[in-house]
């Protein structure tokens, strides 16, 4: 009998004897923020308060740098045009390369902020974008607001 028909056999009556408990088993359950940490900026909920917040930019384009350089640093300038404080939950990034930091957590009507994003590129060469995800406290809920991009391309 050919081997890869065996191993199809062994495969098939392993999980129907008791496999799919083991396979059921491995399905994990991702908390929210992390599934929202997975949305693309195109897929936003229409009740994101990026209309709250008036960016400079939503993406930086970082120039072109080595693996052995100083790390890369941008900041995103916004402000709160609403006409209520906006209270910051987290801010979070897509990678631990990154670090993204506010300097003010309650930004009330018509203020501004910054977020100062450091991305270490050491160990990450190619064509990179990473994402910093802004929650705002939403009552007992955080939710996502904005979605903010750094790209850059690092050379070896």
């Amino acid at each position: 009998m050919d081997r890869r028909l065996v191993w199809t056999l062994v495969i098939a009556i392993a999980f129907l004897v008791g496999g799919s408990r083991l396979c059921h088993a491995q399905i994990k359950m991702l908390p929210r923020h992390t599934v929202d940490s997975l949305v693309r900026a195109s897929m936003a909920p229409k009740e994101w308060c990026i209309e709250e917040l008036q960016f400079d930019s939503l993406l930086v384009h970082c120039p072109d740098t080595y693996e052995s350089a100083a790390p890369i640093q941008a900041d995103f300038h916004f402000k709160n045009v609403s006409g209520e404080p906006l209270v910051v939950a987290r801010v979070e990034t897509s990678c631990s390369c990154a670090d993204a930091v506010l300097d003010r957590y309650v930004i009330g009507p018509g203020e501004s902020a910054t977020i100062k994003v450091t991305y270490r590129q050491k160990g990450h060469p190619g064509r990179h974008d990473r994402h910093v995800f802004i929650y705002r406290r939403d009552g007992a809920e955080n939710s996502l607001c904005a979605l903010l991009t750094l790209s850059s391309l690092v050379l070896d």
